[in-house]
């Protein structure tokens, strides 16, 4: 794993960066999985070297807004936003 590679925010960067190379003393002998979203080491960064390596082999799900695959949010909370608004709006649609 190569910190220089990793991809967030330059805070997010920083932690992570922390986090990859604590786990670099922790376990030298043990290679890292290749995963690049800063994002991604942090949420993980309590776990398991077993847990690191599992949870990166069953798939690392990136979520930026250029690789989003779903919608952010559903149908039932564009329902809730327009009734919060009340009955003195307009939409347009182009």
């Amino acid at each position: 794993m190569n910190i220089l590679d990793l991809i967030g925010s330059e805070k997010q960067v920083k932690w992570a960066a922390s986090v990859v190379a604590k786990f670099q003393t922790l376990y030298p002998d043990i290679p890292l999985p290749d995963v690049k979203s800063a994002q991604w080491w942090i949420k993980n960064r309590d776990n398991s070297i077993e847990d690191i390596i599992s949870n990166s082999a069953t798939g690392v799900k990136v979520s930026t807004p250029f690789t989003r695959k779903y919608p952010m949010f559903s149908r039932s909370d564009a329902i809730a936003a327009i009734q919060a608004l009340g009955s003195d709006f307009i939409v347009i649609d182009l």
